[in-house]
């Protein structure tokens, strides 16, 4: 969360996934930090300890969903 929002305040659009329980700190933790709106898609099931294929598999279906965030604009 931290490092998205670092990005974002660099100019580099950033996206946070993870899962769906963690979503109101979230947008809460990038409020507090200055960046209220930064994209936050969740997922069904936790990523913590998937390996890399593992992480591409779970998050692939929300290639159109984190392109889009990435590609709208300023938050």
């Amino acid at each position: 969360m931290r490092d998205a929002v670092a990005a974002e305040k660099s100019g580099v659009p950033s996206v946070v996934v993870l899962i769906d329980g963690l979503c109101s700190i979230a947008s809460e933790t990038a409020r507090v930090l200055g960046r209220e709106g930064l994209p936050i898609i969740t997922v069904e099931a936790s990523l913590f300890g998937l390996n890399r294929e593992a992480i591409a598999q779970a998050v692939e279906p929300l290639g159109p969903q984190i392109a889009e965030a990435l590609t709208r604009g300023d938050p």
